[in-house]
């Protein structure tokens, strides 16, 4: 079909021409207005307001910030929180007001005291050591809490007072085991090496130990405590869901984490053999704090301490942490 305005007769959308053989049979004839191409108006979509985004409580405490403003996680992925009516201590918290405290930090973060951001009271210990609440004072005795650092914002919470003799922990009921480990969490998205591995699929992760440093290791094959987050300190982890078990490749050398030597020696020059491969223990409902059992050796684990790496017997020393990017 030819274009409008350049067809012959009057075709739609086209302009009449004479035939050169005949004259117009209008003198002064009237030029015809080129035809305007119509414009049909879309649909304007309606405007949406877009979600208000809620606080993003993800990122991991080092106790080093005072007065921060932190969400306290429990073993049971909920919060501790307030309840208004009779300050008690919940632990059915989620990340709103109720469940916001101020960290108070005394002698370089080996203490804290938490207040409630609702309320102004402070958590606490009851006198009597029979249970916690959040009733105290600025300078009440019972306010204070002794921190065991488990790992990076991960910790146990002992009280300062004693009762007959012994500190008191802060503690959440698992059936029918008492669950001491606590996670401090900051505002914002999780930092660089801070995301959690769930052993879900092969990836690159740092190993942390309760000293909060990560295992590493020298391309002679030994490991040690002192690892922060260099391709030395990074292990390929390679899981087998079908059998519960791990093994961890060093990403700078190649060798693979091992117990060997009858069960007494660790290091990471292993091959990929049997020494290597260890079993999984999910410690907490949070799945990349566990422990690692030597499959060829039941019973010996691998273990950091103020010795550094060696074979452990499944304490708490035992404990790593597994973070990716």
């Amino acid at each position: 079909m030819p274009p409008p305005g350049r067809g012959r007769g009057r075709g739609r959308g086209g302009i009449l021409h004479p035939h050169p053989h005949h004259p117009h049979p209008h003198p002064h004839p009237h030029p015809h207005p080129h035809p305007q191409p119509v414009i049909v108006p879309q649909p304007v979509a309606p405007v949406v307001a877009k979600p208000v985004v809620k606080d993003v409580f993800e990122r991991l405490y080092h106790f080093k910030d005072n007065h921060a403003e932190v969400v306290v996680q429990h073993s049971l992925g909920k919060t501790l929180r307030v309840h208004v009516a009779n300050n008690a201590l919940g632990y059915d918290g989620g990340f709103g007001n109720f469940a916001r405290w101020k960290c108070h930090l005394h002698d370089s973060g080996k203490e804290i005291q938490l207040e409630s951001l609702k309320t102004g009271k402070f958590l606490r210990v009851k006198p009597n050591g029979s249970d916690f609440d959040v009733e105290g004072v600025p300078k009440g005795p019972f306010t204070y809490f002794i921190v065991e650092h488990l790992s990076t914002g991960i910790v146990n919470l002992k009280t300062k007072q004693q009762f007959h003799g012994k500190h008191a922990y802060l503690a959440v009921m698992h059936g029918n085991l008492p669950q001491k480990r606590l996670k401090f969490l900051i505002q914002g998205g999780p930092r660089e090496w801070e995301n959690s591995y769930l052993f879900l699929a092969k990836n690159i992760c740092i190993v942390q130990h309760t000293g909060l440093n990560n295992v590493r290791s020298n391309p002679e094959g030994e490991v040690n405590p002192n690892g922060e987050h260099g391709d030395s300190a990074q292990w390929e982890v390679i899981p087998d869901h079908q059998s519960n078990t791990v093994q961890l490749r060093n990403k700078k050398h190649g060798g693979y984490l091992r117990i060997h030597d009858g069960g007494k020696v660790v290091d990471a020059n292993g091959k990929g053999g049997k020494f290597t491969v260890f079993k999984v223990h999910h410690i907490t409902e949070d799945k990349n704090f566990v422990k690692l059992e030597s499959v060829t050796f039941p019973g010996k684990f691998i273990a950091v301490d103020d010795k550094g790496v060696r074979v452990g017997v499944g304490g708490r020393f035992c404990a790593l942490t597994f973070y990716k990017q």
